[in-house]
C-alpha cells in the first residue's frame, strides 16, 4: 500500500463520517473542531481504519489525534 493508497482511503472514511467532500479535507482539519467529531465517533471512525489498513489503534494514540495529520501521519508509521 502506497502512501496515496492511504490518502484515498483515509478521505472516503472521513467523508462516510463527515459528510465533508474530499477536496474539503485537509491535514490541518481538528478533529473535534473542524470535523466535529465527538468520543463516541472518533472509536467508530477509529474502527473504519483498523478494519481498512488491518491495524489495532490504541486508545492512547487514538487520543492523540488533534488534527487530520496526526492520523494520516500514524497511518503511515503503521502500515508503510
Amino acid at each position: 500500500m502506497t502512501a496515496e493508497d492511504i490518502n484515498r482511503k483515509l478521505i472516503e472514511i472521513i467523508n462516510e463520517y463527515t459528510g465533508l467532500e474530499p477536496e474539503e479535507i485537509n491535514d490541518d482539519l481538528s478533529i473535534q473542531g473542524d470535523l466535529a467529531l465527538n468520543s463516541f465517533q472518533l472509536i467508530a471512525l477509529t474502527g473504519s481504519m483498523e478494519e481498512t489498513f488491518k491495524i489495532q489503534v490504541h486508545e492512547n494514540d487514538r487520543m492523540g489525534f488533534e488534527v487530520l495529520g496526526d492520523v494520516k501521519n500514524y497511518l503511515y508509521s503503521k502500515v508503510l
